[in-house]
């Protein structure tokens, strides 16, 4: 009886079993890539963090505001805090050089003299008040948009072991003193894709003045919601 070949059994090496799995998890994993992408709409994204944010109780943070001048960088302001609630909050780093400490609980505020290291006392006061200062001691301030104008998904990163949607955006901002001052704003946003809060935000704009001249804030943002307790500091 002739001998039947059976050539089909070359194919079941192991070799090429492992081949054909490795090209099919390739191509579900473009497909399950594909599918979230397109399902992103990144103003519906942008929107609904931006109103989580603001909606945050407390949270802690950090910025950083940089201005290039003639392809030199100087640190305008280094900061960071941490805000129990809409009137209680403090911050420490240094602006335009000088060290700063502030405490503000509810009407009152606390700050660090830097040359006598003694505690000035303000009441009936806030902070908050004085535009310059907003987006120092306010960082959710650079979120409060009149106009959404365009706004790209960039795909996903991860920051700290947590998937982030990245979304680049051109807005119309309330921030009174980066819309007086400067042009051409655009924010890179880093939004996390479980709870919707944005962690991480670079904002870039070009001085009204002087073209050559530009802006960069870094803004990071975390504990939101966490029981944070301030107090007023021993005098």
């Amino acid at each position: 009886m002739p001998e039947i070949k059976t050539t089909w059994k070359k194919h079941l090496r192991p070799r090429n079993i492992l081949g054909l799995i490795f090209i099919i998890l390739i191509a579900l994993s473009i497909t399950v890539y594909l599918q979230s992408t397109m399902k992103i709409v990144p103003e519906e994204v942008l929107q609904s963090s931006i109103s989580n944010t603001l909606a945050a109780n407390a949270y802690r943070f950090h910025t950083k505001s940089t201005i290039t001048i003639e392809g030199e960088n100087k640190v305008f302001s280094d900061i960071s805090g941490e805000r129990a609630d809409a009137d209680t909050f403090h911050v420490t780093g240094s602006m335009l050089g000088t060290s700063i400490n502030v405490f503000q609980i509810k009407d009152t505020t606390y700050r660090m003299d830097p040359v006598t290291q003694k505690w000035i006392i303000t009441e009936n006061n806030s902070l908050l008040r004085e535009s310059l200062l907003m987006a120092e001691l306010n960082p959710l301030s650079n979120f409060y948009f009149k106009e959404l104008i365009s706004a790209t998904y960039l795909g996903k990163e991860k920051i700290n072991r947590r998937n982030m949607y990245k979304i680049e955006c051109v807005p119309r901002i309330q921030n009174k003193w980066l819309d007086g001052y400067f042009k051409n704003l655009k924010y890179t946003i880093w939004i996390d894709k479980k709870d919707r809060f944005i962690k991480k935000a670079q904002v870039t704009a070009l001085s009204k003045e002087k073209e050559s001249s530009s802006l960069t804030v870094d803004v990071e943002l975390f504990d939101y919601n966490k029981k944070i307790e301030i107090k007023a500091p021993v005098l």
